[in-house]
């Protein structure tokens, strides 16, 4: 009702400023009405703008939105797995012994170059550069909590080097190119376990992977492993289990 009255009132001394003729006081009323009618036209113009933005997204999206007073809604943090940790790295646990090689010398530093968790227990693969009578070669220690640690001396220059904790863990280091290691299980129920091997750093010309076989794999079940690159193609296959074959690379 106020709004009313002050427009009834605007225009009857609109009438009354019309009546009086064109005099310079009523000239200056005119002009302050038309520029305050501007200003309300100018805002309730982008308040409409604003608003059809508004439903058109929500039109968009599948829900009509409104503007929140009480502040936008925050993402909730990603959860966390804090990883089980194996402890410290100790040069006289992964020194080279007679099983190993004789007379061989670590030349690089240790790293842990892989690492994660399987039934609830955590590994990791320990590895260094060393020296040995065949040659420059790669030293890696697979170690966990439910196997121990077990450790395998290969020539770096191998497209595949595997090792294995009873036939139910194979691991070892791959070359550059290799983006898939695959673990064939043929057994009663057959099971194919992928893997991606892990990048190790600038130290290591190779990369590292750790294959779990099924748990409900028989101990009499034939394993294969078979290396693919980043397209899917077959770089190397390796008979592991009955007994070891030569790679076919």
């Amino acid at each position: 009702m106020d709004d009313l009255r002050q427009r009834l009132t605007e225009v009857a001394q609109e009438v009354a400023d019309q009546a009086q003729g064109p005099g310079p006081e009523a000239a200056r009323r005119r002009g302050r009405r038309r520029a305050g009618m501007r200003t309300t036209a100018t805002a309730l113009a982008l308040a409409l703008a604003v608003g059809g933005f508004i439903v058109a997204r929500g039109l968009v999206r599948g829900t009509a939105e409104t503007p929140s007073l009480s502040g936008s809604a925050r993402p909730a943090p990603p959860r966390t797995v804090a990883l089980p940790v194996l402890g410290p790295l100790r040069p006289q646990d992964y020194a080279l012994d007679s099983k190993l090689q004789a007379g061989g010398r670590r030349t690089g530093p240790l790293e842990i170059v892989a690492q994660g968790a399987k039934g609830g227990k955590a590994w990791r693969i320990v590895a260094y550069r060393a020296s040995l009578k065949e040659g420059n070669s790669i030293c890696a220690f697979f170690e966990s909590k439910a196997t121990g640690r077990t450790a395998t001396c290969q020539s770096e220059t191998q497209g595949l080097a595997v090792a294995s904790i009873g036939h139910r863990v194979y691991y070892g280091f791959v070359a550059k190119q290799v983006g898939t290691v695959r673990l064939t299980v043929n057994g009663a129920t057959p099971a194919s376990v992928n893997v991606k091997p892990t990048k190790a750093s600038q130290e290591f010309p190779v990369d590292f992977y750790a294959a779990f076989v099924p748990p409900q794999t028989p101990s009499n079940a034939s394993v294969d492993l078979t290396t693919l690159d980043a397209n899917g193609h077959q770089l190397c296959q390796q008979a592991l289990v009955p007994a070891a074959g030569r790679s076919r690379c």
